[in-house]
């Protein structure tokens, strides 16, 4: 009755954030924004202003501030030694991987549009700073609490962030859902005196990129809201280095990675490539201006990773299926299933029965 009841509050807050964006949302290229962020155990909001042809036309310029926070699940897969576990291994057993922590996010940045039209920057530069608190709530017997590394417990650091981009993704100018292509660069730093864990300080820096397209392969009816099958493609890699890098930011690319735990995967070198096929029922009509679509879709993730030596590594892969519904532009409410295809995950299983994400797509 009480999950029951949670999940109800989470899908009113996801159906009222996308019906506040979308009356949010205006034509012009100037102006206040606002964004709204839901995820499981978390909320935040980003709020900014837009200045369109500020530098010459056809480009804009933005500032914008923000803040998150929430209640989060994180894992960790080090014995004391340092070496990865991988299974009961004395005291320890599978579920000593985990603890829960509090985390606040703040940020402002500045993002400039060199290429703008109607709202929309298709390339441009953007610079972040994020503050970073976390507090880890100990749990008895669990691996990370039984670690030396600085962070155990929590930490606070200033992430400094640039990045290129170029964004050619927008909403269908009929069905609504996104497609289009997109790309970025970025390098990220905390630097010396800027990160400090409840055992010592942190320090890193970090460089990647990532790429995604998504195009409709079939359309059956161009001119309404039939049924369509969309591809999309993802791809990413970061390489981090430092004084002392945080368990948590290394193997970045396992959050696109479905079904699989994180464990040997915190190097400091991780791509992925994702595949996905979504299948567009046909709507069922509007909603404050928002395509109401029921998705189905089959994915497959992929991933790559490894300390110095490249041939060295470790490659993993996952499978699966999943439903959503999507308010086009806004928002996805989706569910999935997945399996592991290499190897198994620490409790020794393959199969990850469900996956929930609220507000978006993985990608």
């Amino acid at each position: 009755m009480r999950k029951g009841f949670i999940r109800a509050i989470m899908l009113s807050v996801f159906l009222g954030l996308c019906l506040l964006v979308s009356a949010m949302e205006e034509e012009d290229s100037s102006g206040v924004f606002f964004s709204p962020m839901l995820s499981t155990w978390g909320l935040g909001v980003v709020v900014g202003y837009r200045c369109a042809d500020l530098m010459v036309p056809g480009t804009a310029t933005s500032v914008f501030a923000g803040t998150e926070g929430g209640y989060f699940y994180g894992t960790y897969y080090r014995l004391p030694d340092g070496t990865v576990f991988s299974g009961t291994r004395g005291a320890f057993s599978p579920d000593d991987v985990g603890f829960n922590y509090w985390m606040v996010e703040w940020k402002s940045g500045l993002k400039q549009g060199f290429l703008s039209k109607g709202g929309h920057d298709f390339l441009g530069l953007e610079l972040i700073y994020t503050g970073d608190w976390r507090h880890h709530v100990e749990n008895e017997g669990a691996l990370l609490f039984a670690s030396s590394v600085p962070e155990k417990e929590g930490l606070l650091m200033h992430e400094l962030r640039v990045s290129v981009f170029a964004d050619y993704v927008l909403p269908h100018i009929l069905h609504q859902y996104k497609e289009g292509m997109g790309a970025e660069v970025w390098f990220r730093m905390v630097p010396p005196g800027m990160g400090e864990g409840s055992g010592g300080t942190v320090s890193y820096y970090g460089v990647g990129g990532e790429t995604k397209a998504s195009f409709t392969v079939y359309d059956s009816d161009p001119e309404g809201d039939e049924f369509c099958v969309v591809l999309v493609t993802h791809a990413l890699f970061e390489h981090m280095w430092g004084e002392h890098v945080p368990f948590f930011e290394l193997g970045y690319a396992t959050e696109y990675l479905r079904g699989v735990d994180g464990q040997g995967l915190d190097t400091p070198n991780s791509g992925v490539a994702n595949a996905e096929l979504r299948f567009y029922l046909p709507s069922p009509g509007l909603a404050f201006n928002l395509t109401i679509w029921p998705v189905l879709y089959v994915f497959s993730d992929n991933g790559y990773f490894w300390d110095e030596a490249f041939e060295e590594g470790v490659f993993v892969s996952s499978a699966g299926l999943g439903c959503a519904l999507e308010l086009a532009p806004v928002g996805v409410l989706s569910l999935s299933t997945q399996w592991r295809l290499t190897d198994t995950n620490v409790d020794g299983t393959r199969w990850s029965p469900l996956y929930l994400s609220l507000g978006s797509y993985l990608f």
